[in-house]
């Protein structure tokens, strides 16, 4: 690696010599005179985009504000490894927010334009646990057939990690773990919730990107989770852990998954508000779980959607969350589809005129042992 940060810093140096940029206002264009070594330096030291088996070199400072520089940037395939993904050298744009601190949101091609990806939406709607599901607490036949379910439901198993205080989620962080029945993985969850007030998804988006978030950032995509009165912004980064066998959530010992969930934790969390503030709280860490629901495949007014039957173990027994959704790939072809479906549900009977606080709920329950 020291070598490699040499020559970072030798090109740097070369760079140094060339004449100012251009101001041309809002952005700078053609030189390095905003150019800080320090960001290269953390890039490198930090950001994951930087152990992928690639080299990456900065060649010029193509643009920059007070929040962004866009780089041109030379790569090259490390190790004996083949590239996914040929060519395995050649020049790309590097876009880094320097804000709150360096990271790279995004690698396009040469000569192609940068662009933002509108946030997906997922409309949710609680529906009436006592109408919808049987005795043993599973879909009724009637509503299979409304919904034209015909397959098993999947089973999925999750359990949260907090701090006995919940000092993650009064940070708006949900940390979670997935397993999928019959899949040799855990997906782990890192996510970042910001509150919308009304409809004002504007000011939800500028906070998220006054802490760092981009609709730029593949790692962290933004989603809109709509409900029956309330509307929530959130960046989640999954990361799948891939295992031998089936895992057991019940069976897994605290400390394995606090270790694996601080070994794969992005420095979002990490550095949350200050430096290691994330891996210093995950010392404290415990888990809540695991909590299970199945997840049901369905057809609503022509449109495929999905109900999940929550069974979350509280103090005073075990509680049912049931919830019809729908994904859209933006806000525009939620709005489209969400008025029949509340129609529809609303006309069956079995909608719940509220929206569903399934994660606070969850959160309430008390930590496993260690």
């Amino acid at each position: 690696m020291e070598w490699t940060a040499c020559i970072i810093l030798l090109a740097l140096t070369c760079m140094s010599s060339w004449a100012p940029a251009e101001d041309t206002g809002e952005w700078v264009y053609g030189g390095s005179a905003k150019t800080d070594i320090a960001v290269w330096e953390a890039l490198f030291s930090s950001d994951e985009a930087f152990y992928d088996g690639f080299m990456y070199v900065p060649q010029m400072l193509l643009a920059a504000d007070d929040e962004t520089e866009a780089w041109l940037v030379s790569y090259s395939r490390q190790g004996d490894e083949p590239s996914e993904t040929p060519p395995t050298d050649g020049y790309l744009v590097m876009y880094i927010q320097l804000v709150p601190s360096p990271k790279v949101i995004g690698t396009i091609p040469v000569g192609t334009a940068p662009k933002e990806t509108e946030p997906e939406c997922e409309i949710k709607l609680l529906l009436d646990h006592e109408r919808v599901l049987d005795e043993e607490h599973m879909l009724a036949e009637d509503i299979l057939k409304a919904f034209r379910i015909e397959d098993e439901p999947q089973r999925i198993d999750a359990i949260y990690l907090d701090t006995p205080e919940r000092d993650y989620l009064q940070a708006g962080w949900i940390n979670r773990i997935r397993v999928k029945a019959g899949k040799t993985k855990y997906t782990l969850t890192y996510k970042k919730r910001y509150p919308i007030e009304g409809d004002d998804i504007g000011t939800a988006l500028a906070a998220a990107r006054a802490d760092g978030f981009s609709l730029y950032d593949s790692q962290f995509p933004a989603e809109i989770d709509w409900g029956y009165a309330k509307m929530t912004l959130s960046f989640a980064a999954d990361i799948d852990v891939t295992v031998k066998e089936t895992p057991d959530l019940g069976l897994m010992d605290q400390r394995d998954a606090v270790r694996m969930f601080t070994e794969k934790m992005p420095s979002e969390v990490k550095d949350w508000g200050s430096a290691d503030w994330g891996t210093e709280h995950a010392e404290g860490m415990q888990m809540i779980g695991p909590i299970r629901f199945f997840r049901y495949s369905g057809t609503l007014n022509d449109e495929s959607v999905r109900i999940e039957v929550w069974h979350v173990p509280g103090t005073d027994g075990t509680q049912y969350i049931v919830e019809c959704s729908k994904e859209c790939e933006n806000m525009k072809a939620a709005a489209r589809l969400r008025d029949s479906m509340l129609e529809s549900l609303d006309a069956m009977g079995i909608l719940v005129p509220s929206d569903a606080l399934k994660t606070q709920m969850i959160l309430s329950t008390p930590d496993r042992e260690p």
